[in-house]
């Protein structure tokens, strides 16, 4: 449904950008609010529509902002407002679901032999694309084993570990088509030995609470690191900081540090290795972004976020800023990584009934795989998906999704 456009000075030259709203599960329908906005954040028009993931195309000045909010009454008002649109642009909510799509119960069939010496159970995790995973003990021989994947999911891919007195070892599958009818069968290979990685972050990790290696072999790539492996450190007060080895398959690995106190301060680090390195190595002071201090103007009608950081971050991609509006619900916005404040756009009293009242997070993030912020405004969510990033944060570590 659309609203009459609202006659303000820079609002009449509008072209279409298509917006799709937060995604649902499939059983849910829900109504969204999609405003436009000029550059300087004064609002242009409007539209309702409705559904699963609801989206439209919605008239926006060149340069402009566009902001999509779930109903205000929700049990979790979410609202999320783009920067710098270019006309024809496809704006995607920065949902933790994927747009369109619900789960597909998928069942696979496993064979795999004993391996001699074996002294523990056969661990068996299963992954799909995008990102679900099943971990369960199976024995040797043919097992049926299911998962549930989103609907877009293509393929599969198996790892099994135990161990013998001499160390782990893996076994895996190669990722798999998902049959169209019927098990998809997955071809284990041959037991291999573990590759031992322990990890050192040198520096002062005083300021932090929790440090956590976590380690994802390939395939699937499409959604981070998930953690299939992982090393954690608490309080940690030594320097550097060792973490005893993990046991991994020799294959292509994604492996994300994380320094973090929660909701107060956060650094992270996510990089692709061919294969997981004989030693885990990085260093506080060159390895990661620097820290970054946030602060907070309220305004009832237009808040504003502001930050620095201890040293110049030449190369960031875009910064995410997430706002309190109550306990539940929140209100983020993007915005290039060059800039070093964001005021956010006018709303209308009907989708902000309450005033933004604290900063909840600010991230700053830079990928070596995003060619600059004409790549990665339109889909904010995708920085979360490349190979190669680092992360500095304020307040709750990744902030702007939801």
């Amino acid at each position: 449904m659309s609203d009459a456009p609202i006659d303000a000075p820079g609002c009449e030259a509008g072209q279409p950008v298509h917006v799709v709203g937060h995604a649902s599960y499939p059983t849910e329908q829900q109504t969204m609010t999609f405003l436009s906005h000029d550059a300087s954040g004064v609002l242009c028009g409007r539209m309702t529509a409705s559904g699963q993931s609801p989206e439209v195309m919605l008239d926006v000045p060149p340069g402009g902002m566009v902001t999509a909010s779930s109903v205000t009454d929700a049990p979790a008002q979410r609202i999320f407002t783009w920067t710098d649109v270019h006309p024809g642009d496809d704006l995607i909510f920065p949902s933790s679901l994927r747009h369109g799509l619900y789960s597909r119960h998928v069942t696979t069939s496993i064979t795999f032999a004993a391996l001699p010496g074996a002294i523990e159970g056969y661990n068996v995790m299963l992954q799909c694309d995008f990102g679900s995973i099943t971990n369960a003990f199976i024995q040797p021989g043919t097992s049926s084993v299911a998962i549930d994947c989103t609907e877009d999911a293509r393929d599969v891919v198996v790892h099994l570990m135990t161990r013998t007195s001499a160390g782990y070892y893996f076994a895996a599958s190669p990722l798999t088509p998902i049959a169209a009818k019927g098990p998809t069968t997955l071809a284990v290979s041959d037991w291999a030995p573990a590759r031992l990685t322990p990890s050192t972050i040198h520096g002062d990790l005083s300021a932090f609470q929790q440090v956590s290696v976590k380690f994802q072999p390939t395939p699937p790539a499409s959604n981070g690191v998930l953690g299939l492996f992982a090393q954690f450190e608490d309080e940690p007060s030594s320097d550097p900081t060792v973490l005893p080895a993990t046991a991994l398959p020799d294959e292509p690995t994604h492996i994300s540090v994380t320094l973090n106190t929660p909701y107060t301060k956060g650094r992270g680090i996510e990089r692709l290795y061919a294969s997981p390195p004989a030693s885990l190595d990085v260093t506080l002071e060159t390895d990661f972004l620097p820290n970054v201090d946030a602060m907070f103007h309220p305004d009832p009608h237009r808040p504003e976020v502001s930050w620095t950081a201890d040293r110049p971050i030449d190369n960031a991609d875009i910064v995410l800023a997430q706002l309190n509006i109550n306990d539940r619900a929140r209100w983020s916005i993007e915005v290039a990584g060059t800039a070093s404040s964001v005021r956010f756009p006018e709303l209308p009293a009907d989708v902000l009934a309450t005033a933004p009242g604290s900063l909840f997070g600010l991230s700053i993030v830079e990928s070596s795989d995003i060619e600059g912020w004409d790549a990665i405004r339109e889909n904010p969510n995708e920085v979360w998906n490349t190979p190669n990033y680092r992360v500095t944060s304020h307040g709750v570590f990744y902030a702007g999704t939801y």
